[in-house]
């Protein structure tokens, strides 16, 4: 599992990514999502001094990335709406658009490795993004009796189970995998 470390500071939602899970990316770098600002995008910050640089710089509204089994970072943008894929390079493509995006904000890999699992607030749902970008409905309001109002944070426990952070009704919902 890739090491995700996350905070909150001054009102703006940051995401940590050990870029030494990427043999590509700067093994002494993590890349910060940082969205709410004049520059929203991409920061590569120096694990040792704590300098932070423009990496991908400007995005819309970037949320909650991870690292690709394929070595590029993905980051749901909530203002495009999209799941992009930073390039090594700082090059951001939309990798998967539209369909049911509304406001993407947290993608994680599936237990597997073999996808995305995409949370999208507006929408209301849990998206699968297969890694050719095709979109598959997971979960959504009406499959969880609505309980799906907000969702944000996600993982997986050791069993498969999907645990998300429902910020409209401030529960945790737990998605039992199918037996």
């Amino acid at each position: 599992m890739r090491n995700v470390r996350r905070a909150i500071g001054l009102g703006l939602a940051l995401t940590l990514c050990a870029a030494s899970l990427s043999a590509q990316f700067d093994p002494d770098a993590y890349y910060v999502s940082v969205p709410f600002t004049t520059d929203p995008g991409i920061y590569e910050v120096n694990a040792t001094t704590g300098v932070a640089t423009p990496f991908a710089v400007p995005l819309g509204i970037p949320h909650y990335g991870w690292f690709g089994n394929d070595g590029n970072l993905y980051v749901p943008d909530r203002a495009v709406p999209a799941l992009l894929k930073i390039l090594p390079d700082g090059t951001a493509e939309v990798f998967s658009q539209g369909g049911h995006f509304v406001f993407p904000v947290t993608c994680i890999p599936t237990p597997e490795d073999d996808a995305w699992v995409v949370a999208d607030m507006g929408s209301h749902k849990i998206v699968r993004v297969d890694y050719d970008g095709t979109q598959t409905l997971m979960h959504d309001a009406a499959s969880t009796n609505g309980l799906l109002d907000w969702p944000d944070g996600m993982a997986y426990d050791d069993d498969g189970n999907l645990f998300v952070a429902n910020l409209g009704s401030n529960q945790i919902v737990v998605q039992a995998v199918a037996r």
